[in-house]
């Protein structure tokens, strides 16, 4: 099966059907509601991709996934720490620990707060779904914009084997392995691991070598017993670890050479005339893969979890328990001036630890006309961060000459130490009345307590030390011991009207509320006084259609609009981006039409479309930004001054008006013994700003990435080769733009980049083979 954004399972025979004068028709069931229903019983948009067409497409990571799913996409940011989710038009960027995602993630029923493990290898996944709009009554903190599931298989009942080779360009080597089966009556367990390597896209601009490379590897096992009939544990384990020894960073923009010099012509007769250089205007550089480095870059991350799923049937109603447990490190460091010389580095070290406890009571049997869920949740994490950027003795050339007494002899750091501790608690419930035959109403509630505590510790060196007086562009205050609390007290509401046309077809009308805690900035701070920001809250409203025909085909479509209010932003001041902290920007809204179609053509040809129209802009939101103007003794530069940036009307950031997706595929015989398969995959993205205060140097153009995979199998589906091309046309485009510390002013060398952003990546192209045993 290809991609629905109503639902995806599995098609199952008529016992499960909702409709007993049609049972003959297969009824697709779900669990985005934490239940099995009938797609048709769903008032919620759903876009979900199985295990079968992951394969086809040949997505190995959940940003390929997304290319598959209408208004949703996953960024990868300059460290793997900083994944960036939109839904919507809606994302959260992590550049900052203290800001939770707007979208919620969780793997086998388990939320996980930090999304960076949305960066591994997609590895035994049985579907991908993503829940689009507010989810606050169910999936309850941090869904404000959606939510994402993945499932794992479960064990087979027989003993299967499989194994995966890839080699491609770059270097790439992806393996990936599972054993499955029974180890006793009532003991189901399987095991997968993958390894994969990769040289960097990017190349030395002097040896022409690439500049790194990764290496990841990683385990998953499940365990599922039986331990009655009615009595059921699931236990799951994973670890895995991601190394890099050099950032995906590139420089985007420089300062305009011929205004610079105009700038330092003017300051021979008048000194002061120098820091004009940080306003003049910023110039775009060719798009291009070789790029220089000084210091050592990192970018690693390990994490590891245990969840136990107990599922136990008395009667007519189930009781769920779900307990995890998880840990993270991570730590990144980026040479952000892409040189030799020892002017910047940049660190963070992020460690993280997570425990959670889930409870349900659901019917598993209607009730007459009434079903009913009802939870518990309980959340108790910690986070410290550890940031700190060095400027090395070179920048401080200047400003020794100023102060003869006291020169700057070794690299200045200011550096940030920040502890976090959150612990939530929540209790929910859904409820649903059928009024008239195919005719429901539900409502969800949920009510929500969540309290973090904050330590900040800050002791920059004297160089960059605010209380010190040496007069440097870049100054930060000595804050050690700083604490503060934020307290979250709320109840979210959800109520739907859906009516099922057929078991598998229906039209529904959904009002959702969402939440995003309030937190703690956990960066490096210019001031005490931007140490917390308020919660972010949503409300959606959305009417949609859904149709599985007799011949197959599946029209899905949902027409929405969401409006957000203290919209969290991840921002900065344009002139000290060491300083990146979270805001609340104001108000956002968000409507659009969102759908997808699946068509089996002939025998063995499919279509899938996907396509989504997005409308966004913020209300009365200002952000850091600059104006041009000119003086007197510079004539003729213009020159690009701090000023208050009016969005008022601006779509929001990474927020593209229109995404569309399609996907063909033919499988046919090639001879009795074996079978082919060809697809392509398109998928268009219109322009968009990459930068959450829209500085224009982050607005990018619209692009197209094409896919192609040709496989060739037998017809037992032991093997399988295949040959696969990713962004065949090789487009260039950039994933993250944003201002480095070259913006602040700091030009030792003035080529020094001012913005610095993240490619997409090239043109891949390599070798598959699959075996089963």
């Amino acid at each position: 099966m290809a991609l629905t954004t109503g639902a995806m399972a599995q098609d199952v025979s008529g016992e499960v059907s909702e409709n007993d004068q049609d049972d003959s028709e297969p009824v697709i069931v779900v669990t985005a509601q934490k239940r099995e229903q009938g797609l048709a019983e769903v008032p919620i948009s759903i876009a979900a991709v199985d295990e079968a067409t992951i394969i086809a497409a040949g997505a190995d990571d959940a940003a390929s996934v997304a290319n598959l799913i209408p208004n949703f996409n996953v960024y990868e940011g300059f460290d793997r720490s900083e994944v960036a989710i939109n839904v919507r038009g809606l994302t959260s960027s992590t550049s900052n620990p203290g800001i939770d995602p707007s979208v919620g993630f969780f793997v086998d029923g388990v939320y996980i707060a930090r999304p960076a493990a949305l960066t591994g290898k997609l590895t035994d996944i049985s579907r991908f779904e993503v829940l689009r709009g507010p989810q606050g009554t169910l999936y309850g903190r941090n869904t404000s914009a959606g939510a994402v599931n993945i499932y794992t298989n479960e064990p087979s009942k027989d003993l299967e084997t499989s194994f995966y080779a890839s080699y491609g360009s770059y270097d790439l080597v992806d393996l990936r392995g599972r054993i499955s089966g029974q180890l006793a009556d009532g003991i189901g367990a399987s095991v997968s691991g993958f390894y994969g390597r990769q040289d960097s896209f990017l190349n030395d601009e002097v040896t022409g070598d690439p500049i790194g490379e990764s290496e990841d590897y990683g385990i998953r096992a499940k365990f599922v017993i039986e331990a009655a009939p009615n009595f059921e544990l699931k236990l799951i384990g994973d670890y895995s670890n991601a190394t890099t020894n050099a950032s995906r960073l590139v420089e985007v923009f420089n300062k305009d050479q011929n205004d610079v010099a105009a700038v330092l012509q003017a300051a021979q007769t008048n000194p002061q005339l120098a820091g004009f250089v940080r306003a003049v205007r910023n110039v775009e550089l060719p798009f291009s893969r070789d790029t220089g480095r000084g210091g050592p870059e990192a970018d690693d991350l390990e994490q590891y979890g245990v969840s136990l799923e107990a599922n136990w049937d008395i009667g007519r109603i189930t009781l769920t328990s779900i307990t995890a447990y998880r840990e993270s490190e991570d730590f990144a460091s980026v040479d952000p001036d892409f040189s030799a010389a020892d002017l910047f580095l940049t660190s963070v070290r992020n460690e993280d630890e997570q425990f959670s406890q889930e409870l349900r009571i659901a019917n598993n049997e209607s009730f007459g006309r009434f079903d009913f869920l009802l939870g518990l949740f309980y959340f108790d994490s910690s986070f410290e961060t550890d940031t700190q950027t060095e400027f090395g003795v070179p920048l401080f050339g200047g400003f020794n000459a100023m102060m003869p007494p006291n020169p700057i002899t070794t690299p200045q750091s200011a550096n940030s130490v920040a502890s976090v501790s959150t612990e939530a608690f929540a209790a929910f419930g859904q409820l649903s009345y059928e009024i008239i035959d195919d005719l429901t109403l539900t409502y969800g509630f949920r009510y929500n307590n969540e309290t973090k505590d904050g330590v900040i510790n800050q002791d920059p060196d004297p160089g960059v030390n605010a209380g010190s007086g040496i007069p440097f562009p870049l100054q930060f205050p000595t804050l050690l011991g700083l604490t503060d609390t934020v307290e979250n007290e709320d109840w979210i509401n959800m109520a739907s009207l859906n009516y099922q046309i057929s078991p598998n077809s229906n039209i529904y009308a959904t009002y959702s509320e969402g939440l995003k805690a309030g937190g703690i900035n956990a960066s490096i701070l210019l001031n005490a006084n931007g140490l917390t920001f308020d919660k972010e809250t949503s409300t959606s409203y959305e009417i949609g259609y859904r149709n599985v025909f007799d011949n197959g085909m599946r029209l899905n479509v949902a027409v929405f609009y969401t409006n957000f209010e203290n919209l969290q932003v991840q921002t900065f001041d344009p002139t000290n981006p060491a300083n990146i902290i979270v805001v609340n920007a104001g108000e956002a809204e968000v409507w659009g039409i969102e759908g997808d179609f699946f068509w089996p053509i002939t025998d063995g040809l499919k279509l899938n479309l996907a396509a989504a129209y997005n409308n966004s802009q913020y209300i009365d939101t200002t952000f850091p930004g600059s104006q041009a103007a000119q003086i007197p003794q510079i004539p003729g530069v213009d020159l690009f001054l701090p000023a208050v940036n009016d969005v008022d009307g601006e779509a929001l950031s990474r927020a593209p008006e229109v995404t569309i997706s399609g996907g063909l595929q033919y499988d046919f015989a090639l001879t009795g013994n074996l079978n082919a398969s060809l697809r392509s995959d398109v998928v268009y993205t219109s322009s968009q700003n990459l930068d959450p205060i829209l500085s224009p140097e982050a607005e990018i153009g619209a692009f197209t990435i094409v896919n192609l995979r040709a496989a060739i199998s037998t017809s037992d589906d032991q093997w399988e080769f295949a040959v696969f091309a990713r962004n065949l046309f090789d487009e260039d485009y950039y994933s993250q733009i944003i201002a480095s510390p070259g913006a602040a002013g700091l030009i030792v060398d003035p080529e020094i980049a001012t913005f610095f952003g993240v490619q997409g990546a090239p043109r891949v192209i390599g070798l598959e083979v699959r075996k089963a045993f």
